[in-house]
């Protein structure tokens, strides 16, 4: 279990998404990107997925989300 308090001192943008919500998965590549160009900035992208385990796993590792969910 993480914690907002385990990133101090960082802007924090914090998704809530869904295997199954398109939107979701559509902006999903967007906020990696940012995460890749603002990280070494104080800025920090977190995933919540409000979905079942499995799946988001899944999805997580198709789509090699490098940001923690």
């Amino acid at each position: 279990m993480r914690s907002l308090q385990d990133w101090p001192d960082r802007a924090l943008i914090v998704n809530f998404w869904a295997t199954w919500c398109a939107p979701c998965r559509r902006e999903i590549p967007l906020l990696q990107q940012l995460q890749r160009d603002h990280a070494g900035e104080g800025f920090q992208v977190i995933g919540i997925a409000v979905d079942f385990r499995e799946k988001v796993l899944a999805y997580a590792d198709e789509m090699k989300i490098d940001y923690p969910c």
